[in-house]
C-alpha cells in the first residue's frame, strides 16, 4: 500500500468515526450533558483530533520525502546520460 492511500483512508476513517461521535452525542441522556461531562467530552475530542492531524501529517511527510527521493533518482539518470 501507497503512503497516499494509507493516508486517504486515515482520513476516511476518521471522518466517518466524527460523524458516528456526532449522532450518537445527539441521543445521550440528559444525565450524560452535564456541563464537567461536556468538557471532557471537549478535552477528549480536542485529543483526538491533535492526534489524527499529528498522524496525517507524518504521513504526509512520508509521502513527500519518498517523492523527493524518486524524483532525484529520476534526475539522476537523465544526468548519467
Amino acid at each position: 500500500m501507497s503512503n497516499l492511500t494509507i493516508t486517504a483512508a486515515i482520513f476516511i476513517v476518521s471522518l466517518c468515526g466524527y460523524m458516528i461521535g456526532e449522532i450518537i452525542s445527539r441521543s445521550l441522556p440528559e444525565h450524560h450533558l452535564f456541563e464537567r461531562s461536556s468538557d471532557i467530552i471537549e478535552i477528549v475530542r480536542t485529543l483526538v483530533v491533535g492526534l489524527v492531524t499529528l498522524t496525517l501529517g507524518l504521513l504526509m511527510s512520508s509521502c513527500k520525502n519518498n517523492y523527493d527521493v524518486e524524483a532525484a533518482h529520476i534526475d539522476y539518470r537523465r544526468l548519467k546520460r
